[in-house]
């Protein structure tokens, strides 16, 4: 068999490799009703992840204070929710959140906006990430909003109607922005006690999740201790710190 009719009868790559769901769903609620806490709205990298699988290069580059947020409520009734500006949705493609919605917000003007809807309009060369994208495109539509605000106050008031309700954030400074934004209804606490206190009892895929991190560590320390002796040259460390710390260890670049 040639190489030609080879890659004419290989699978095609996978595209999307879904986020793997960490969070006990039961006991999380339970921790959230017996604190009173209606839901939780968490931005902070750690906590995004757990509870969503979220985990993207723009979130961990921090282009902006406000860029992702999840909103998980205590009711089973009401759906976790993630959301992302448009410019992740690609993102979303490839590792898509576990959580049963994704809401997007940004400008149908902005950079990202103007280029999806080209894409979603069929403009530019065709590849295997454009369908799927167009589809995650046309599903969050109707709930886009202009800012990440905007689109978390939505979904409040569209599953919690008018009442008071009580919200654990994982950055009160983005709380006090929830506050103003829903004046008089809400109650803003601080919800990285409760999440502790969650987080503390490890699911399965936690386990199996920190084994392969353990295994990964485990390799590359064997590879570092079977590495060539290190000399200052290989460090990108100031000269001053590096025979400070590793004067014993180190030769100088005149000794060699």
């Amino acid at each position: 068999m040639n190489a030609t009719t080879e890659g004419a009868t290989r699978e095609p790559a996978a595209i999307s490799h879904p986020a793997i769901p960490l969070v006990d769903a039961a006991r999380a609620r339970h921790f959230m009703t017996d604190a009173g806490i209606d839901l939780l709205c968490v931005k902070n990298d750690e906590h995004l992840y757990y509870l969503s699988g979220y985990f993207s290069d723009s979130s961990r580059c921090h282009f902006y204070d406000d860029w992702a947020c999840v909103a998980y409520p205590a009711s089973a009734s009401i759906p976790g929710t993630l959301f992302v500006p448009d410019y992740d949705l690609a993102y979303q493609v490839t590792k898509p959140t576990w959580l049963p919605q994704l809401r997007a917000y940004g400008s149908e003007w902005s950079s990202a906006g103007s280029l999806l809807k080209e894409i979603y309009a069929g403009v530019g060369v065709e590849t295997d990430l454009r369908t799927p994208l167009r589809e995650l495109f046309a599903r969050t539509r109707p709930t886009l909003a202009a800012t990440l605000t905007g689109a978390v106050t939505a979904f409040i008031h569209e599953h919690f109607g008018g009442r008071s309700l009580t919200i654990g954030c994982d950055d009160l400074r983005y709380g006090a922005v929830l506050e103003r934004a829903l004046s008089g209804r809400v109650k803003i606490v601080d919800a990285r006690p409760l999440l502790r206190r969650i987080r503390a009892v490890k699911t399965e895929a936690e386990i199996d999740l920190l084994r392969k991190t353990a295994l990964i560590n485990d390799r590359a320390m064997a590879a570092a201790a079977a590495a060539p002796e290190v000399t200052s040259r290989c460090l990108p460390i100031s000269p001053p710190l590096l025979w400070a710390t590793t004067a014993t260890s180190c030769r100088s670049s005149r000794a060699r």
